[in-house]
């Protein structure tokens, strides 16, 4: 008996999978190198043929591998590969793009945790939407955007310039996508896969339209996968109830923007996500608190910080960090209901303690500018007066609808310490970086900053409204 016979079944088929698998690979990069070194394709294109052709492949993992050992060690040594190819100016076809992007090293990370969550859920079909709404609908993006992409908008200022007609492709090929496979991969109704196609393709094209530095190949298989999960075993009406929801978030934010003229496109897009987000993760009232900052930052001057390196209008950067801590804690109240009350003041103290420092930057520039005008208590308040403000614009409706269970007094008391904290803290750190820091730097200080106050402030409440 030879040393393969006694080889377990299962193992030998995993190893015959994984050597076919990574000879298919290795054939697509090794014709799109041809393609590219015969200058019979741009980099841009073979990376993207290499994008198409290898996620289409990645799609049958979920029917050839049985064990995802095999499938972590397969990412594992791509990502090595590519690591090597970059420091030795290889595999241009892979990674040559000219913007910084880690897409070539996210793109297997992404493919493997998806097919890891799709296996412990038994949903195999979810894996497949998944991947080809990654390897279809980012590809033909990227192609007909290039080519006949007119209408550019940016992302952000130094980076991130996309096209709506590739935003739009990705939105059709995406609908088609989930469509067809909800269809024919699921039991779903057939109403209910056209309404879920319609949900899943507008908000993964928004994750694809906001994502900067090759984040939109984590983005697109996870955000696709987790909206899929959402949507399972939804009724007609929920469905089209999210649908006429997203279309209003855009719509509005969209009116409030061209009004005010303080948001850029991506900002517009990041805003109405947020609210989307509030609104379906809990209830309709916990979307208040995002509506009246964006009115706050919309129309008054005194959260525009216009430093040398600020664009002039909010793009998605600053939105992501200002509003993420706040998700995380609504994801918290939305997998652990009961929590919900002490994590009422804390979601709100996150977007008082960063609406108070985006405060004290305009404080700053307005008194650089023009040191000898005296500081009025109003327009130009210290951080007391600027968390006092604060707390009583995004408190009072919480309080006014009694349906939190908030006790005024404690609650007020915590907000107010909170965003004055928040505010001290922030400054006693980014003060002594000014100049030194770039701006991103100082935008994830702050997020730092607004998950430790909020985290002290949940527990004060948690421990507060403890049955005694």
């Amino acid at each position: 008996m030879t040393w393969l016979a006694r080889v377990p079944p299962v193992v030998l088929h995993e190893i015959t999978a994984a050597l076919l698998v990574t000879a298919v690979f290795l054939a697509i990069f090794g014709l799109a190198e041809l393609l590219r070194g015969f200058d019979l394709c741009s980099k841009e294109m073979s990376r993207k043929f290499v994008h198409l052709t290898a996620g289409v492949v990645a799609t049958t993992f979920a029917h050839v591998f049985a064990s995802h050992w095999t499938l972590l060690l397969m990412c594992l040594g791509f990502v090595l590969l590519v690591k090597i190819g970059q420091s030795l100016g290889l595999l241009a076809s892979i990674h040559g793009v000219e913007r910084q992007s880690s897409g070539a090293v996210l793109h297997p990370i992404a493919l493997y945790l998806t097919y890891v969550l799709c296996s412990a859920m038994d949903r195999p079909a979810y894996y497949v939407i998944a991947t080809l709404v990654l390897s279809v609908s980012d590809a033909l993006a990227a192609l007909i955007g290039k080519a006949y992409g007119f209408k550019i908008y940016e992302v952000e200022e130094e980076e991130g310039k996309k096209s709506v007609e590739g935003s739009l492709i990705f939105l059709l090929s995406t609908f088609i996508i989930v469509h067809l496979g909800l269809l024919l991969l699921t039991d779903t109704g057939r109403l209910e896969c056209v309404l879920s196609a319609v949900v899943i393709a507008i908000l993964v094209t928004i994750f694809e339209a906001i994502s900067l530095g090759g984040a939109d190949n984590f983005f697109i298989p996870f955000g696709t996968l987790f909206i899929l999960m959402k949507l399972a075993n939804e009724p007609a009406s929920m469905l089209a109830f999210r649908v006429g929801l997203i279309l209003y978030m855009l719509g509005s934010t969209y009116v409030i923007a061209r009004l005010s003229g303080k948001f850029g496109t991506s900002g517009i897009i990041g805003i109405g996500l947020v609210g989307y987000g509030v609104w379906i993760l809990v209830r309709w009232d916990w979307y208040i608190p995002v509506l009246i900052a964006t009115l706050l930052m919309a129309f008054s001057d005194h959260f525009i910080e216009h430093r040398a390196n600020e664009p002039d209008q909010f793009r998605v950067r600053p939105i992501f960090y200002m509003f993420i801590v706040s998700l995380v804690w609504l994801l918290v109240g939305t997998f652990f209901p009961h929590l919900q009350r002490p994590l009422t003041v804390p979601f709100l103290l996150t977007i008082t303690a960063n609406l108070s420092v985006r405060w004290a930057w305009r404080i700053r520039m307005l008194t650089a500018a023009d040191p000898a005008q005296p500081r009025h208590w109003l327009r130009r308040p210290g951080f007391v007066g600027r968390a006092l403000w604060l707390t009583i614009a995004l408190l009072s409706f919480h309080l006014a609808l009694g349906d939190f269970g908030l006790e005024p007094v404690f609650s007020t008391a915590t907000m107010l310490v909170g965003t004055m904290l928040g505010d001290r803290l922030y400054w006693a750190i980014g003060g002594r970086h000014l100049g030194e820091w770039s701006r991103v730097a100082f935008l994830r200080m702050g997020m730092a900053v607004n998950l430790f106050v909020s985290a002290l402030a949940f527990l004060a409440n948690w421990y507060y409204y403890q049955p005694r």
